[in-house]
This record gives C-alpha cells, structure tokens and sequence, in this order.
C-alpha cells in the first residue's frame, strides 16, 4: 500500500523520537495533535503493523509522541 504522500505533512509535524527497547508484548502508542485522515492512519497501521510484528500498535489523534507501554509481568 503505497501512502507516502499521505504522510509527507504529518511527518512534517514530528518534534522528536525516542530510542526505545521494545519486548515481546509491549505496546506502542503513536498519539498525534489532531485528526488524522482515514487514508493516513490505514497508512500508519499498515506500515507500524509491519515495522512492530510482535507488538500492538495503538494510534492515538492526540499528542505527536511514540511510546512504549510495558506489558504485565507474567505470572511466576
């Protein structure tokens, strides 16, 4: 799926990235400032599915930063 285009503008916004160490099970969160376009966020779920195959992606219109959520530790 092509969508470069789609996200020539929003990635014009990003302010910074953090270095993260992602495990089996966290969560990334990708919260932006505003409502993103439908054809943008298919974009973005498509391409951070692929970028982060063991871990779920939540995307967020709200705030413009990429976090990790630990998971659970599981139990003894």
């Amino acid at each position: 799926m092509g969508g470069g285009a789609a996200l020539a503008p929003l990635l014009e916004e990003v302010e910074s990235v953090k270095m993260m160490r992602l495990e089996p099970g966290d969560r990334v969160v990708l919260l932006f400032p505003g409502p993103l376009p439908k054809r943008a966020l298919a974009v973005l779920r498509d391409q951070l599915d692929r970028m982060f195959p063991d871990n779920p992606v939540i995307i967020l219109d709200n705030g413009a930063t990429l976090e990790v959520l630990k998971g659970a530790d599981p139990p003894a």
